[in-house]
């Protein structure tokens, strides 16, 4: 079943990235109306992401160093609540 991406998204998706991959799954997913939010290493933020298909994005030093990157998935996800109560 195809999504109608003209409806507005449907659903959120939080792309991790310690490394520079997953462009064309990033891009698919804005293709198909997901919201796409990139939570990614500090030194791939002057990479060549595809921007346009990005919604929102945050960096941290170390993704993969846990708890920082359970809180900083937090701490968008609650942003993002909270602004919803405020529309």
């Amino acid at each position: 079943m195809a999504v109608d991406a003209t409806a507005g998204p449907q659903f959120t998706l939080l792309a991790l990235a310690s490394e520079m991959k997953g462009l064309p799954f990033i891009e698919e997913c804005k293709r198909q109306g997901c919201r796409v939010v990139l939570l990614m290493n500090e030194h791939l933020r002057s990479e060549p992401w595809p921007w346009p298909s990005i919604a929102e994005h945050s960096s941290m030093l170390d993704i993969r160093r846990q708890p920082d990157v359970t809180v900083a998935a937090s701490r968008l996800a609650t942003v993002r609540v909270a602004l919803s109560w405020r529309l």
